[in-house]
C-alpha cells in the first residue's frame, strides 16, 4: 500500500504525509483504513485540527472517501479512492 501512494498519490506536502499515514494503517483485507483522530495525527506528525482540515480537502477532491461512524465501536472508514483503482480526483 505505501508503494502505491509513493507511486501513484497526485499530493504532495502535508496531503501526502497523511496519505502516507492512512496507507500505513490500511487493512487490505478489509479495503480500509480506520485510525482515530490522534492516532492518525501523530503518525501524520500533525496536529489534529491539521489533520481534520487536510482529510476535509482531501475528501472534496475526490481522492478519499470518509464513512463517518460506520466501523466498528463509530470509527470512521478511510478509503483511498486511487488505491482502489478509481481515479475521482478533481484536484490535488
Amino acid at each position: 500500500m505505501l508503494e502505491r501512494v509513493w507511486r501513484d498519490s497526485p499530493n504532495s506536502g502535508g496531503k501526502l504525509v497523511l496519505e502516507l499515514a492512512l496507507a500505513d494503517y490500511h487493512n487490505d483485507a478489509e479495503g480500509y483504513a480506520r485510525p482515530s483522530l490522534a492516532k492518525l495525527a501523530k503518525k501524520a506528525r500533525m496536529t489534529e485540527s491539521n489533520t481534520r482540515y487536510l482529510l476535509r480537502e482531501m475528501e472534496r477532491d475526490g481522492g478519499l472517501v470518509i464513512e463517518r461512524n460506520a466501523g466498528p465501536r463509530g470509527c470512521n472508514l478511510f478509503t483511498l479512492q486511487y488505491v482502489q483503482g478509481e481515479a475521482h480526483f478533481t484536484g490535488g
